[in-house]
């Protein structure tokens, strides 16, 4: 083809038509230009498709951990709401001195309660993965990003100091250690293979000394507060991720002030 057009320009020269040769001169300029466009748009398309795929397998994962992510925390919210309630079933109990309450249900307050708590982790690998790969761009719903990126401040910045955390749950298990034995959950012996067995006597006496340990008391005060803080917090995620899942157009999503009033009784955000 080169060959071609250089044998026309030289014919050209050759006849002295000089004026017809910078005509075609030019026209095979612009022809090599509309080439070099096309070559151009074409290349570009290819990347643009590229990059519409990669789009969509990361929008793909993001929704699939997001999804996840929503089911831990809702699963997180009704195991605090159990536990909160035992401990204030456990607090009443204490205070009022309610000898009538049968002390295996002390047990289960005390275990479900005072030493349980529960934080949901969420499943971030897909975004985590993009921000390290520094590709944020490919995504083009910018509501989205800025979502995510809401989300995962909140969920990194976390509520509580845990130094602080368990060295309260260290001193409630130092305060307790004159009735916690009789009181420990059974399965967890079990589990342990611990053959002593309380009786009945034993888990009474256990209640008399919970009751008269005002030390405990002022700690489980303190513990059920830092858990429902830890509710809170668990709801303003959910709010955070509500807020992602629904650029998705998530189905399964219903109005948030329903799974507030749902999980915690009011709407307290």
């Amino acid at each position: 083809m080169i060959k071609f057009f250089r044998h026309i320009r030289q014919n050209l020269l050759s006849e002295g038509k000089t004026g017809k040769y910078l005509k075609y001169a030019i026209g095979e300029i612009i022809l090599v230009m509309i080439g070099i466009l096309l070559a151009l748009q074409i290349n570009n398309s290819n990347e643009l498709r590229k990059q519409r795929e990669e789009e969509a397998i990361i929008l793909s994962g993001i929704q699939k951990d997001f999804i996840e992510t929503r089911a831990n925390i809702l699963k997180t919210l009704t195991r605090e709401e159990k536990v909160i309630l035992n401990c204030r079933d456990l607090i009443d109990a204490i205070e009022t001195q309610d000898y009538s309450i049968n002390p295996d249900t002390i047990a289960f307050k005390m275990n479900r309660g005072a030493f349980s708590w529960y934080r949901a982790e969420a499943v971030m690998g897909t975004y985590d993965a993009l921000i390290g790969s520094g590709k944020t761009s490919i995504i083009q719903n910018q509501e989205l990003l800025n979502a995510l990126a809401n989300f995962s401040s909140r969920y990194n910045a976390g509520f509580e100091d845990e130094s602080k955390a368990n060295d309260l749950f260290n001193l409630m298990m130092s305060a307790s250690k004159e009735f916690l034995p009789p009181l420990s959950d059974l399965s967890t012996r079990r589990a342990l293979g611990l053959k002593k067995k309380y009786s009945t006597n034993d888990k009474l006496l256990a209640v008399k000394q919970l009751y008269k340990n005002d030390t405990f008391l002022a700690y489980l005060i303190e513990r059920t507060r830092w858990e429902t803080i830890r509710s809170i917090h668990q709801k303003q995620l959910l709010h955070d991720l509500n807020k992602i899942l629904y650029e998705f157009n998530f189905s399964e999503l219903i109005p948030e002030k329903d799974l507030y009033k749902k999980h915690s009784g009011t709407l307290s955000l």
